[in-house]
């Protein structure tokens, strides 16, 4: 497991690293968005401020590309953070942070590859969270009980959350509409990333592979045909996935 202080040279003294997507299909199709409000939720206390908006920067630069150059000054400004350069650099420790608890990993000397989608939080990170958020996060496990009402409420979302991006809205946007309505989290992640896939998807065919897409272009709903809403399975957590995917306990 890679720290602040065995960093490749490249990633800890560079201005430019490249940024790629971390493919892992256990979590691409279950997972969150880093944008996602169980992220926000559940994550947040585990990553720390900055490591969590710096992977939500990243989310929004892989959106529409595979490989893409990150600019660590840039990023570390936009985060409100410094980047000196050097392992004491508070940017090299937001990269290495993400690292050290798996949501992103150095590949070769100067590319981080980074998850798009984060898992379930495991139950040690559950257990370091205050009891409101365990609470809410069992009330997020609950909800799979009952199939018949959650494809109800997934076809509902996935509806709205069409409709909410292809008119021009983010994910955050979209996302944040959502839950204003008293959706639940588990229901509107799934159904921002459903959409979201769909849109990009008819994006890439219409655009004939013309890389990035074409901003603001619009897909109506009639375009793109509904899939048969299908609950969110829980994420089952062995021990095994809780020690690879935890991470060390450290202070931020």
């Amino acid at each position: 497991m890679k720290s602040y202080l065995d960093l490749p040279p490249a990633i800890a003294n560079s201005e430019v690293i490249t940024l790629i997507p971390w493919v892992d299909k256990r979590f691409d199709a279950v997972g969150f968005d880093p944008r996602s409000a169980y992220v926000e939720q559940f994550w947040l206390a585990t990553l720390g401020p900055a490591t969590t908006w710096f992977l939500r920067h990243c989310a929004g630069l892989l959106d529409h590309t595979a490989c893409t150059p990150l600019n660590l000054e840039e990023a570390a400004t936009a985060l409100g953070i410094k980047h000196e350069g050097g392992i004491g650099s508070a940017m090299v420790r937001t990269v290495a942070r993400a690292c050290r608890f798996r949501t992103a990993r150095i590949v070769g000397e100067s590319t981080l590859s980074v998850r798009r989608r984060l898992p379930q939080v495991s139950k040690r990170q559950l257990q370091r969270l205050p009891g409101a958020a365990r609470r809410r996060h069992q009330e997020f496990l609950s909800i799979n009980s009952d199939v018949n009402a959650l494809a109800l409420k997934q076809s509902r979302a996935r509806q709205l959350a069409l409709s909410l991006i292809n008119s021009g809205d983010t994910i955050s946007e979209t996302e944040r509409q959502l839950t204003a309505m008293r959706m639940h989290p588990a229901v509107v992640a799934e159904a921002v990333h459903w959409a979201w896939d769909s849109i990009s998807s008819t994006d890439d065919q219409a655009g004939g592979g013309q890389a990035g897409g074409q901003a603001g272009l619009k897909v109506s709903a009639s375009s793109i045909s509904m899939r048969t809403p299908k609950p969110v399975p829980p994420l089952a957590i062995s021990p095994s996935s809780d020690s690879a995917l935890a991470g060390p306990a450290m202070s931020r």
